[in-house]
């Protein structure tokens, strides 16, 4: 009967954090779509994951900044 109570417990609780994260979590993103120029640099390349055959997947990064101030990083992966 313990175990039974303790399952029960424990599938409540993790069904609570569940719901909280999905809940409180909310992404933030800049608009720069009033923006009239930007600057883009190429801040670099990484390899993400490394397959049999030579194969490899990696990620680009960029740096951006606008006229209005708008700072940030974009990603390509590939």
């Amino acid at each position: 009967m313990k175990h039974k109570h303790f399952s029960r417990l424990l599938s409540i609780l993790l069904a609570v954090i569940t719901l909280i994260s999905v809940l409180s979590v909310s992404a933030g993103a800049v608009s720069i779509v009033n923006s009239n120029t930007a600057n883009i640099q190429v801040a670099g390349r990484s390899e993400i994951l490394k397959k049999t055959g030579n194969t490899t997947m990696g990620a680009n990064s960029w740096s951006y900044k606008t006229n209005d101030g708008i700072t940030g990083t974009a990603y390509c992966v590939n």
